[in-house]
């Protein structure tokens, strides 16, 4: 039952490593009976040692954490603070070159991979370093407030210098009066941020989300051998090996029906027209619809940054995207992704099974998905080729 709870609620448990129980009956071996169970304590920032104090079977265990804040990384970003945006068209502007030969599968990756650099850099390059961010509240605070922090801060000043007990009442009297003063401030300020809520502009859905998001402690992963990979690059290895495990093609069940659709592709099919181009307006319509707020992929392009290409990179982008219907060739780096691990809920995280991976692709390929799909529905009504029932998977 503390199982199923602990995994429930996504607590974590921390034990030592010696015994905690030693029993006197010789028929009965020592054991750990005595653990914490923590929410939101990371363990591998915690220290769980027996103390052998005491004359009991029952070992007392100290639990020694740290109290330092612990400093995470932001993730990459290319425009982390202010962006100007108007020199980031200017700069992107002067450096496209229109005038790139696209015929065959090497020109095409050539050209995404300069283009994306140049997107890249003329982010960099306009974007500022984020300014720090400040608790704003003591600003905010009404001036009756403000003043009794300063009649306050002045009675204690007082009290540490003549130290009379009727000072020091003074001062504990200002202190409990300035204590019940922002407490009903605090209260009064989120009795109207409640009251301001509204179901219409998401602001509801917002606070609900923020109040009820969980944010899961990193676990250490077991290898096969029950041993711990603790860093990074551990980590990912494991994942890595574990992915590996899991991509691999489906066993062929039925030979005779893969040869038929083998040979049925490689046929030689009556000639048809190829899909109409993309236009220039049609990729900006796309880029304009597209999500501002979506997890970019490896090359971190944003759909905010796509929104301000210039015009010539437009033309440049839809000279791509007709160049691989023309050679009906990919761009290599169009196809890789980055692999993020999010944990299974109510499973044991210290197995690689318990993550689900989602892969983060570049935009412009996502982009090019869309304004292709466009191209294949139309086909895709005309034929039947699509049945209208549903799969189950």
């Amino acid at each position: 039952m503390l199982y199923r709870v602990i995994n429930q609620n996504g607590y974590d448990t921390i034990s030592p490593d010696n015994p905690t129980y030693w029993p006197t009956h010789p028929n009965r071996l020592p054991d750990v009976l005595d653990f914490f169970i923590t929410s939101g304590l990371r363990g591998i920032h915690s220290l769980s040692q027996v103390l052998n104090d005491l004359s009991s079977d029952h070992s007392p265990v100290l639990l020694t954490t740290s109290l330092d804040p612990i400093l995470e990384l932001p993730p990459p970003i290319l425009t982390p603070g202010y962006t100007d945006w108007n020199s980031f068209t200017q700069s992107l502007d002067s450096v496209i070159d229109l005038r790139v030969p696209l015929k065959t599968p090497e020109d095409l990756d050539e050209a995404v991979q300069e283009f994306t650099l140049a997107v890249q850099r003329t982010a960099r390059t306009s974007s500022q370093p984020p300014t720090p961010k400040y608790n704003t509240q003591s600003i905010n605070l009404p001036q009756h407030i403000r003043l009794l922090i300063t009649h306050k801060r002045r009675a204690r000043s007082k009290w540490q210098r003549t130290r009379y007990p009727s000072d020091r009442q003074h001062y504990e009297q200002l202190a409990h009066e300035l204590r019940s003063e922002l407490s009903s401030f605090r209260s009064d300020t989120y009795n109207s941020y409640i009251i301001s809520l509204s179901t219409h502009d998401r602001s509801l859905w917002d606070s609900t989300k923020r109040l009820l998001r969980s944010h899961p402690t990193p676990s250490p992963l077991r290898h096969p051998d029950n041993s711990w990979a603790r860093s990074d690059e551990d980590k990912a290895q494991l994942f890595a090996n574990h992915l590996r495990s899991i991509f691999q093609p489906s066993p062929e069940s039925d030979p005779i029906h893969s040869h038929q659709v083998q040979e049925y592709l490689d046929s030689p099919l009556p000639l048809t027209l190829p899909p109409s181009p993309f236009s220039p307006s049609e990729v900006t319509y796309a880029i304009q619809h597209l999500p501002r707020k979506k997890s970019p992929g490896y090359d971190l392009i944003t759909g905010e940054i796509l929104r301000h290409l210039p015009r010539r990179a437009i033309l440049f982008l839809t000279y791509l995207y007709n160049a691989i219907l023309r050679t009906t060739y990919f761009p290599l780096l169009w196809k890789f992704a980055h692999i993020k691990m999010i944990p299974k809920p109510n499973k044991l995280h210290t197995e690689p099974s318990a993550y689900r991976p989602i892969s983060l692709l570049p935009i412009f390929s996502k982009l090019f998905e869309k304004l292709f799909l466009k191209r294949l529905v139309p086909i895709f009504e005309s034929q039947n080729i699509i049945p209208s029932h549903q799969f189950g998977f």
